[in-house]
């Protein structure tokens, strides 16, 4: 459920009389603060859109809490309002009808409560305008056939303080928030004939493998019952044998919870995921940055693919990084005001900085982003995005991201010789560079992408690429003379006006080439097999691998 419907809530804990909240739902909503900052107060706005929760214990001020709803009148909302058949009364227009669709558009914040179950609209404010013979339209019909995206909706929340613990065979099946519930429900799919069982042993197993691997490998999930009546969740680890879930850490815990709540519950329950909106509390605890970030993509393949919903509340600086750039995807950041918390959108980097530092997260803390690719200039950048995005085609994956799992960074030809890519030196060599900026300061991961600038195959290289290819854990000599000498003979000929040999430069062909300009028309015109010239697929898949690696 994506919904442009903004979602808000005053007097409610840390939140004052000004409304907070979301000013629209995506696929995934990464709510991210400090300890006791706000995180956990809009968890439980999302569950009160969905079913009744009772707010007045945690009134501010003595206040009543309120949430509302902002949503845009729509055509078919008017079409169930107004009717063509009806006119006068005060009402300009022909029909009712008529002047509603003037209104589209127009915004409407609602009140939601609750009454016998049943969600209840009140109109708070809107921006239409309407003669008062309107009002009761605003007041009484409009407020009665609210689209909520909220309707029907299921909602499920796995608390910051969860666990599985060894369970006494009982009904009826469920997972409460904290994890209760849990060991029974797999044993009823494992030993029940009406549930499928091949989702525990093997769905899950899937699930848990490519979420865990290369920290942990599993070949059995079982539940076995002990002599004192209880059942336990056992794994079998490879290397290790079969191991009680008791005796495992808390991070395994959270990952298996996760899953049952993506796998188990819709078909105990008999539903779709997309019927599902989804709240996690505080996954990261207890699982390293690595682990967290398989979990999150996990999460969030299933989730955009599902069409469902998901909230998480979490005060990890990981999903920074992740999820910055993501589409269907929005970081919100819960900002701990002296009379009052507020909620902000993180749409910019320098957002992110400062999320960072409300964490108290310093640069020397992250020490590094995912990985660098170093290239020459501009124009290197833009053939080789191209190339990912081509390679990847026909590896059937997607591309990997840039600004968040790489960045480039251009290191300007002759100024390559200023950088150092290794920590290792011996005394002679660091008095020798004294003078070299240390590339490892911005990222322990790198590529570096080097022109050879040959004039024939046998030519050989200068002393700062030798260095460089001594130091740096990855690097890529061009095969040709520049990485303009990858592009095929064709694309080649149509923009300069013959093809280069392997080792002439552009300006051989023509004088004042505009790289940048030349770069973007290749890539705009390489037909899908442009990445099959000398060694261009092995150096690419290269790079893809690394840039996989880094982010694993």
């Amino acid at each position: 459920m994506e919904s442009e419907t903004a979602l808000k809530i005053s007097n409610y804990k840390c939140f004052g009389d000004d409304p907070q909240g979301f000013s629209r739902i995506l696929a995934l909503n990464l709510i991210i603060g400090r300890n006791n900052s706000g995180k956990s107060a809009l968890l439980d706005l999302v569950q009160f859109a969905i079913t009744p929760l009772d707010l007045a214990a945690h009134a501010r001020l003595g206040m009543d809490p309120e949430v509302h709803m902002t949503l845009a009148l729509t055509d078919d909302w008017v079409r169930r309002v107004f009717d063509s058949h009806t006119s006068g009364g005060g009402i300009p227009g022909p029909n009712h009808l008529h002047f509603g669709l003037t209104l589209q558009g127009s915004s409407l914040t609602l009140r939601k409560l609750w009454k016998e179950k049943r969600p209840l609209y009140e109109l708070v404010e809107t921006s239409a305008k309407y003669p008062n013979e309107a009002s009761d339209y605003f007041h009484q019909k409009l407020p009665n056939h609210t689209p909520d995206p909220f309707v029907g909706c299921r909602f499920r929340r796995l608390d910051a303080e969860r666990d599985i613990r060894r369970e006494a065979e009982s009904t009826p099946l469920d997972v409460g928030s904290s994890g209760a519930g849990m060991t029974n429900l797999v044993r009823a799919f494992l030993t029940h004939t009406e549930l499928d069982r091949d989702i525990v042993e093997r769905t899950m197993l899937d699930d848990l493998n490519s979420i865990m691997r290369p920290d942990a490998s599993y070949s059995r999930i079982d539940a076995l019952k002990a002599p004192d009546g209880h059942w336990e969740i056992f794994l079998n680890e490879e290397g290790k044998g079969r191991i009680g879930l008791s005796a495992s850490g808390s991070g395994l815990k959270t990952v298996l919870l996760v899953l049952a709540y993506l796998r188990l519950i819709p078909l105990l329950e008999k539903a779709k995921l997309s019927d599902y909106v989804f709240a996690f509390e505080e996954l990261e605890n207890n699982l390293h940055p690595a682990l967290q970030r398989r979990l999150l993509r996990f999460i969030m393949k299933q989730i955009v693919d599902a069409s469902s919903t998901c909230f998480i509340a979490t005060h990890s600086p990981v999903i920074i990084d992740m999820f910055g750039s993501e589409p269907s995807a929005q970081i919100l950041h819960v900002l701990p005001g002296g009379a009052s918390a507020s909620v902000e959108p993180i749409a910019t980097q320098g957002k992110g900085f400062e999320v960072l530092d409300d964490l108290g997260v310093r640069a020397s803390d992250i020490l590094q982003a995912n990985g660098v690719v170093w290239v020459e200039g501009i124009s290197d950048r833009i053939l080789i995005r191209r190339w990912f995005e081509l390679i990847c085609q026909e590896l059937g994956k997607q591309p990997p991201v840039e600004g968040s799992e790489y960045v480039f960074v251009e290191y300007g030809g002759s100024c390559l010789s200023h950088y150092q890519y290794c920590s290792d030196y011996t005394a002679d060599l660091e008095e020798a560079l004294a003078s070299v900026m240390p590339a490892l300061s911005l990222s322990r991961n790198h590529f570096v992408v080097m022109d050879s600038d040959r004039s024939s195959a046998d030519g050989p290289l200068t002393a700062t690429k030798d260095r460089v290819i001594a130091e740096a854990a990855h690097t890529w000599v061009t095969a040709g003379r520049t990485v303009e000498n990858y592009l095929p003979d064709q694309v080649q000929a149509d923009l300069l006006g013959r093809a280069l040999g392997r080792f002439e430069l552009m300006t051989d062909c023509k004088a004042n080439i505009d790289k940048k300009a030349f770069a973007e028309k290749a890539a705009a015109v390489l037909p899908e097999d442009g990445w099959k010239t000398l060694d261009l697929e092995e150096r690419v898949v290269e790079l893809l691998d690394a840039i996989a690696a880094w982010n694993d």
